[in-house]
């Protein structure tokens, strides 16, 4: 599904069934004014999820889709670059 691996397919469903539950729990609580409710939450749900997917999701799910995905050259050793990773900045205060 989507060209992932089968680890990253399931964290996809995952965010999707975990919004699909967030709007639902929203409409069955706020019925009155749910749209209003959906559009103020969204932002701050979005960035939360985004945040929370950065600090949990495993190492090769991260990568495959942040698109960090990438071979070492085969005749070098172990290189650190000196500018921080995807990872590193999501989910830094800033201070890279």
């Amino acid at each position: 599904m989507f060209g992932y691996s089968e680890k990253t397919t399931h964290w996809i469903i995952g965010y999707f069934l975990f919004n699909l539950f967030a709007i639902v729990y929203i409409y069955l609580f706020f019925f009155d004014g749910w749209i209003s409710t959906v559009i103020s939450v969204i932002t701050s749900l979005f960035v939360w999820e985004m945040l929370i997917f950065g600090v949990l999701a495993p190492d090769e799910v991260f990568m495959e889709v942040i698109g960090e995905v990438h071979s070492p050259p085969s005749n070098s050793g172990i290189i650190r670059s000196p500018l921080p990773s995807v990872r590193d900045v999501i989910v830094s205060s800033g201070d890279h």
